[in-house]
């Protein structure tokens, strides 16, 4: 089951989107929008707090000195992608 959330943000809103108890995804309102088959169920979770703590911080023009638990489901190359990024 997928959780998400609302995080009103400078640029929009974007949802934030989590397992459970790592951070899966995060997806622009408009996108969620056209993408109805998106069914995921509304719940505070901890993952949630801590991503709204580093996107604050983010947005405030700082960078933030912890990185929130995340789950990154996808291909090979996908992985080896996000694994630079970090």
């Amino acid at each position: 089951m997928c959780y998400t959330t609302e995080y009103h943000s400078p640029i929009g809103i974007i949802y934030l989107i989590s397992d459970g108890t790592s951070l899966i995804g995060l997806q622009f309102k408009d996108a969620c929008e056209a993408d109805h088959t998106l069914e995921y169920c509304r719940q505070g979770l901890s993952v949630f707090d801590e991503t709204r703590k580093w996107l604050d911080i983010y947005f405030s023009g700082n960078v933030p000195a912890f990185t929130p638990p995340l789950s990154m489901n996808g291909t090979a190359f996908q992985k080896e992608v996000w694994s630079s990024l970090l």
